[in-house]
């Protein structure tokens, strides 16, 4: 008997992380996946080994060198510069 494959939410839940996560490691090519009737579908043994190798590494966070935005007319944050502007 053919072996149950896994859907993309099942993988998200076995690995505690989101389907958008699991959607970008297939994209990436981390984490192989097979299209059958319709549905992407990856095997249990490449999960596994997904997950055991700790392959999800998080993008890392860049920081911007750009001005500070001025907010926008009406906001907490413009009420909040104009009182420090007052003061």
């Amino acid at each position: 008997m053919a072996e149950r494959m896994l859907v993309v939410e099942e993988v998200a839940r076995l690995a505690n992380l989101s389907a958008k996560t699991v959607w970008r490691e297939i994209g990436r090519g981390n984490l192989r996946a097979h299209k059958l009737a319709g549905r992407w579908r990856i095997h249990p043994e490449d999960c596994e080994a997904w997950i055991e190798r700790g392959a999800y590494t998080p993008d890392p966070v860049v920081a911007l060198d750009s001005p500070p935005v001025t907010p926008s007319r009406g906001s907490r944050a413009a009420l909040r510069r104009i009182e420090r502007e007052a003061a």
